[in-house]
């Protein structure tokens, strides 16, 4: 009797212990933003959230006076020198570029300082790596066709490296997207589906799909115009093609994840709650229950 009661004991410990283990990492994934989540899956883990800290420390040095309402304080205006980040509201916008510049200072031999695509391949819509490589090719180089179809998308070898290029000519140069041929193949997370999945991604540069070329290398754009760019892209793509842009002089001062068009920054999502130009306007005429 005194053995089945311990074996019952154990048994209701254990469940407790899993489901606070469960509740916890839910717990911990819901304090992380969607680009934070996508980018640690894909191997890039050297980033994190900007918070309220960091927006705070942003505001002293340029002279502003964070108030209890982020979301409806004046922070100044950007230079002008990048664009400000999309989806957040014009006051806020300064103030949360200052903080996320503060992701900015990565090592430049990080994984995490290269632009590339993020691939979560099902592993349901390929027989094979070969098979995967080249059906993911071919979706990015659909993707480029359908936002620029001036554009001459055409797959090739570069002499000095033996992996794909899809090549786009550009201002009197050869532009490329670098794509590597070896994906791993592990489980993705809830945000990118949960199933099996072939994956191009950061993992020391194993299995990854750099971004080079056209438009980063073209002088005559501006920020805006290479963002653009990109963002037409990845409206373009399917939901399991991310891209990562790093803080760049040539793009912002801070990462940034495209997924389907839409931007995703890293930045806590209380924090991006206040900020957002999602957050409605109460009324002045109503008043406060």
């Amino acid at each position: 009797m005194r053995n089945g009661s311990l074996r019952v004991f154990a048994s209701a410990a254990i469940a407790c212990l899993a489901y606070v283990l469960t509740t916890d990492f839910a717990s911990a994934a819901e304090q992380k933003s969607e680009a934070l989540l996508i980018a640690q899956a894909s191997g890039l883990k050297k980033l994190r959230d900007v918070n309220e800290k960091d927006l705070e420390r942003a505001l002293r040095s340029s002279g502003g006076v964070p108030t209890a309402t982020l979301a409806t304080h004046s922070l100044g205006t950007a230079t002008g020198a990048f664009p400000a980040p999309r989806g957040i509201s014009s006051g806020a916008a300064a103030g949360i570029s200052g903080a996320l510049a503060f992701l900015g200072t990565l090592p430049v031999d990080r994984p995490e300082r290269q632009a590339r695509f993020l691939i979560w391949l099902p592993e349901s819509e390929a027989t094979d790596l070969n098979d995967a490589r080249r059906r993911v090719t071919e979706v990015i180089r659909g993707a480029i066709s359908k936002a620029h179809p001036e554009a001459r998308v055409e797959l090739g070898k570069r002499e000095q490296h033996p992996r794909t290029v899809i090549q786009i000519p550009g201002r009197g140069a050869l532009s490329s997207w670098v794509f590597d041929n070896a994906p791993r193949v592990i489980d993705a997370p809830p945000g990118l589906g949960g199933q099996r999945a072939y994956v191009w991604g950061g993992f020391n540069n194993e299995g990854v799909g750099t971004l080079d070329g056209y438009p980063l290398t073209d002088p005559l754009l501006t920020p805006q115009q290479r963002i653009e760019f990109f963002t037409s892209v990845s409206a373009n793509l399917p939901s399991w093609i991310c891209i990562y842009l790093p803080p760049d002089d040539r793009i912002a001062p801070y990462p940034q994840i495209l997924r389907n068009g839409e931007t995703l920054l890293f930045v806590e999502p209380g924090l991006l709650a206040q900020v957002s130009t999602d957050v409605p306007e109460v009324p002045r005429d109503v008043e406060t229950q």
